[in-house]
């Protein structure tokens, strides 16, 4: 019934609401996303687009909470510092003020951080489903967010879910280092490739 896809997280919407049980509790995954709020931003803000590829890393109710939430927010920080070559120093991340965990990894990591009570999580499918989200930021900017579904009702749950994603090109604008997607190797070679064919010498 999925006519398009928003997020990478509506692939796994019934596993993460637990209506079907997962047949993988760990899962990575790039998926071509079709944009549907913020569209005043589109092809202005130059981060923003209509179709956009989303990595997705979920881990569907395999651990508890302490054990989801480091592998979530350690493993973010060793893609972006140790394979991504990303200096720590501009990393900062946004966190919910009665989120102890998550604040305590970020602690650990020596990643400044800031208490946001806008970072709650509410399932659509469920709204008894809910939870906390934190957010990566570079140099002021989101990049990854981070979504945890821990609590049904007022009930902590034993196992809980987690929905990690950010935006390929965003991460690309990081290590490129340039302030707009279109300016990173990923979009460039389609203007090249427009120029060359329009025969345009003035750029």
């Amino acid at each position: 019934t999925l006519l398009y896809a928003i997020s990478g997280g509506v692939f796994y919407q019934d596993e993460l609401s637990l209506i079907t049980k997962p047949q993988h509790q760990q899962i990575a995954s790039l998926q071509t996303c079709i944009r549907t709020d913020g569209w005043d931003k589109i092809g202005i803000s130059g981060r923003h687009h209509f179709c956009f590829s989303m990595v997705g890393h979920f881990l569907l109710y395999g651990h508890n909470a302490q054990n989801t939430k480091e592998m979530a927010i350690n493993s973010a920080w060793e893609l972006l510092t140790n394979i991504c070559t990303i200096n720590p120093n501009v990393i900062t991340s946004n966190v919910h003020p009665k989120d102890l965990l998550s604040q305590s990894i970020w602690k650990n990591l020596g990643v400044n951080f800031s208490l946001d009570d806008s970072v709650i999580h509410k399932d659509y499918l469920d709204p008894s489903l809910t939870g906390y989200r934190t957010e990566i930021l570079v140099g002021g900017k989101e990049l990854w967010n981070i979504v945890f579904t821990e609590n049904h009702a007022t009930t902590q749950m034993q196992t809980i879910a987690m929905d990690s994603g950010m935006s390929y090109d965003r991460l690309l604008n990081v290590i490129e280092n340039v302030p707009v997607s279109y300016e990173n190797s990923n979009w460039r070679k389609y203007f090249e490739e427009v120029i060359t064919n329009a025969g345009i010498s003035d750029r």
